[in-house]
């Protein structure tokens, strides 16, 4: 009896380490490439939501540098972008995630840009870090 009983042991240990032992398959799909290649773009276009400030819209895209250009000189540091939503262009600076910052920029730039106005906006984290570096 105790030799069955070793008997088993020694066998099912031989078992388990023979278990151990992984075959890996590779499986290659261009679909899946072309899946995981779009999650992967996806992934850096990700949208944050956030406080901008119009500075002025304008149908004349030459309005619309002047502005940009009279902006650069009170803020040289700062980067104002020029939007084409059809008919109008738009001067828009700034990506604040606090709405109280934003305001607070606003009552500052007013005094030069009387009809600017703080609007919320989805931009890409990509355009956040640009404004915040």
């Amino acid at each position: 009896m105790r030799l069955i009983i070793i008997s088993s042991v020694l066998l099912f240990n031989f078992l388990a380490i023979s278990q151990e032992n992984h075959t890996y398959v590779y499986y290659h799909n261009q679909r899946i490439d072309t899946l995981i290649s779009q999650y992967q773009v996806l992934r850096k276009n990700e949208k944050i939501s956030v406080f901008r400030i119009l500075l002025s819209s304008n149908e004349s895209p030459e309005k619309i540098q002047k502005i940009k250009k009279n902006y650069l000189n009170y803020y040289p540091l700062e980067i104002v972008e020029e939007i084409f939503e059809p008919p109008y262009f738009k001067a828009v600076t700034g990506a604040y995630l606090d709405k109280k910052n934003a305001d607070k920029k606003k009552e500052e730039i007013k005094k030069k840009f009387k009809s600017c106005f703080v609007f919320q906006e989805d931009i890409s984290i990509e355009t956040f870090k640009q404004h915040h570096d």
